[in-house]
């Protein structure tokens, strides 16, 4: 488990990870200076805070045989959030659409389905 969360720091946190390219970081940004706040809050963890990451996710699989310990794990490379709902007005405001579209469009036929102008959240 220190390797798992080590390569996750090396993703986010690296010459070549995430974070370290601002180009690449605002793609999916309506605003690049958005983006630049984002990313200027985004800096590497500290010691003490890797350390505590490892012995929980060490304690999880050596407790539980696996990681994560109750649910199925998602493979997401370059994604470091899920979500099951999307919160538009968040999304519309920050994103490009091409980023959420997809994901939003059960909502929208929802939202025509049932005649609301909004879209429908649950």
């Amino acid at each position: 488990m220190d390797e798992a969360v080590d390569r996750v720091l090396e993703d986010k946190f690296s010459p070549l990870g995430a974070y370290s390219d601002a180009d690449v970081f605002a793609h999916p940004y309506k605003s690049r200076l958005e983006c630049g706040r984002v990313l200027a809050k985004c800096k590497p963890f500290s010691k003490q805070t890797i350390q505590y990451t490892k012995d929980i996710c060490n304690y999880l699989y050596d407790t539980y045989g696996r990681f994560p310990a109750h649910v199925d794990a998602f493979y997401t490379p370059g994604i470091w959030i899920q979500f099951a709902h999307l919160e538009m007005e968040y999304y519309e405001k920050f994103y490009e659409p091409a980023q959420y579209q997809r994901q939003a469009r059960p909502q929208c036929a929802l939202a025509r389905i049932s005649g609301h102008k909004k879209l429908i959240q649950w």
